[in-house]
């Protein structure tokens, strides 16, 4: 895997705070229910806002696309599926809920 720098790595950066920002309640309960799953803290969530960004700039880099059209994707993608970030930590806490899975105050 290649690693992420420059202008792509700032914009991953400013795209996942915004997530997390945006869905900081959402994570919180879920991190703290998979805190009382484990039984002790868990301190960041298995998925991270910055994982499908990632990993999707790292597809870009084995196209034919220049580096301002897969910049220009990144974007896109922050705009168009990272909107749906919610819903996969919502399906994850109605999970845990459906699981009788408590909200822990660790």
């Amino acid at each position: 895997m290649h690693r992420v720098c420059g202008p792509v790595s700032e914009l991953i950066r400013i795209n996942s705070r915004k997530a997390e920002s945006h869905y900081k309640v959402l994570i919180t309960e879920v991190r703290l229910r998979l805190s009382y799953l484990v039984g002790r803290g868990v301190s960041q969530l298995p998925i991270q806002s910055a994982s499908p960004h990632v990993a999707f700039w790292q597809t870009t880099l084995h196209s034919q696309l220049t580096y301002h059209e897969s910049f220009t994707l990144i974007m896109l993608f922050h705009r168009f599926v990272m909107n749906r970030y919610g819903q996969i930590l919502d399906a994850v806490n109605g999970t845990l809920i459906d699981h009788r899975v408590e909200v822990s105050s660790a």
